[in-house]
């Protein structure tokens, strides 16, 4: 290959490099799936919000006893389906471990129904596992402002 040739097919693959998006990971990973939760909520899909769940996720809902698995968690979502608005903000988000593994994230929420009232308004607190699928609630724990 001449020289002229050589530059050109070098520029044009750090071109395409350049262009290219990294994978999102560990804490903006996390942030998108909150974004994702969010949505989930507000478009009433029970589905969406039971696959941002590990399997053996541990529950610990305010006022109820702990509870671990997500075939348990399932039944316990139908109120989803009367969810209208979600508003909230991340309180703080970080790593666990030195192997970004495991994400800490805190947030307050104010979830709204279709008929005004409000549904929650409180605390959450979560812990993300990174699996080969990507990142997972593994933990939730809550309580209400009220």
């Amino acid at each position: 290959m001449t020289a002229p040739a050589t530059f050109w097919v070098c520029l044009l693959i750090a071109v395409g490099f350049a262009h290219s998006a990294p994978p999102i990971t560990g804490i903006a990973a996390v942030r998108k799936l909150d974004e994702k939760y969010r949505a989930a909520l507000l478009s009433n899909n029970i589905d969406d919000v039971l696959s941002l769940y590990d399997d053996n996720v541990i529950m610990m809902p305010d006022g109820y006893p702990a509870f671990k698995g997500k075939q348990a968690l399932a039944p316990s979502l139908s109120w989803v389906n009367a969810v209208s608005s979600v508003r909230g903000n991340i309180g703080g988000i970080a790593y666990l471990d030195r192997e970004h593994r495991l994400i800490l994230q805190r947030k307050t929420s104010t979830v709204i129904d279709k008929d005004g009232n409000t549904m929650f308004d409180g605390k959450t607190l979560l812990i993300w596992i990174k699996t080969p699928g990507g990142y997972k609630i593994a933990l939730e724990m809550y309580n209400d402002n009220s």
